[in-house]
């Protein structure tokens, strides 16, 4: 998850984080991303298959705001 400027959460699955993350903060990504820099990493969580991390993503992204922070503080 990252944690935008106007501290919208972005819900999203990759299999390079770091990679990933650059290309966020380079603007790579252009229209919500980019227009919402600077952006930090505030949570990530390994699955060992690509169908368990997009299930994830998916039940995640359907979550409010503050329960998406609280997963990222751990609480």
């Amino acid at each position: 998850m990252l944690l935008y400027r106007d501290n919208t959460v972005y819900v999203g699955h990759t299999d390079d984080v770091a990679a990933r993350v650059y290309k966020h903060k380079n603007r790579t990504y252009s229209g919500y991303t980019a227009s919402r820099l600077p952006v930090r990493l505030i949570f990530r969580e390994p699955f060992l298959t690509r169908d368990d991390a997009f299930w994830a993503e998916r039940q995640v992204k359907g979550w409010s705001r503050e329960k998406k922070v609280a997963l990222a503080r751990r609480d």
